[in-house]
């Protein structure tokens, strides 16, 4: 943090800070800075910090009395520790690269997925293993064991021999990407003999295009990973906000 506040202020970058704990007002705190004229606001922590001001920036600009002053917010965000879904999702890998992005002031409108229509996410939603993927008369799930099942708003897919990510997805094209997903494994003789480090992300197996989808889990309270982990009702709706949230990008985005 010391390293952070003495880069923004060499930069010449200030503003309120409030600190998050379990008595902080974050919904009444974000409407106070708006009305006093704030217009960005950035999630300094990880993907749990950025979704809790993600909510509450999309909860509040749901809200008719509060939408007014909420269409001009900017969302941005610093990831303290190591870049986080939110972060990748906006191009930013660094402190620095946060810092440099606030100065830039760069901007991009960007989509905003849904979960049971109260729950937002930037980057994806990722739900566990025996998730089905259900369309109007059919549904896909994955044969291999170790998979996984997600709805994607950007890509969150890397792999160790690879400095970027598989594929084109992005999160202003105005739709959402339904990915399965598995862990593939080195053979055991292999692994044993350290020739080859085994294969620790996943690749994906398909891609569906879409807007809005719904997720089925045999279980009626499952936990999914939306930019945070979150306990939802299944069988989970999924959709979609079209340009909807206005964030500041990095370098590195998209």
């Amino acid at each position: 943090m010391d390293r952070l506040d003495l880069g923004m202020t060499q930069h010449g970058i200030t503003g309120r800070k409030i600190r998050l704990n379990r008595l902080s007002d974050l919904a009444g705190s974000i409407d106070e800075c708006l009305r006093s004229g704030i217009k960005t606001l950035v999630a300094v922590g990880n993907d749990t910090t950025a979704s809790k001001v993600i909510n509450q920036i999309m909860k509040s600009r749901a809200d008719e009395k509060k939408q007014a002053a909420f269409d001009g917010a900017v969302f941005g965000v610093i990831s303290v520790s190591s870049p986080g879904l939110v972060s990748r999702c906006l191009g930013i890998d660094s402190i620095q690269a946060s810092i440099d992005a606030l100065k830039t002031g760069k901007t991009q409108t960007v989509d905003v997925g849904v979960l049971n229509n109260r729950h937002y996410f930037l980057s994806a939603a990722i739900f566990p293993q025996q998730s089905v993927l259900t369309f109007l008369t059919y549904s896909v799930t994955s044969l291999h064991p170790d998979h996984q099942i997600s709805v994607c708003n950007a890509n969150i897919f890397y792999q160790d021999n690879q400095d970027g990510p598989i594929g084109r997805f992005s999160c202003s094209d105005g739709k959402l990407e339904a990915v399965i997903a598995y862990r593939p494994h080195a053979p055991l003789l292999e692994r044993l003999l350290r020739k080859k480090k085994a294969a620790t992300s996943y690749v994906v197996e398909s891609v569906f295009p879409i807007q809005k989808i719904t997720v089925s889990h045999k279980q009626k309270i499952i936990r999914v990973v939306a930019d945070a982990e979150k306990e939802l009702s299944a069988p989970v709706a999924v959709s979609l906000l079209p340009k909807s949230l206005k964030v500041i990008i990095g370098s590195g985005a998209a």
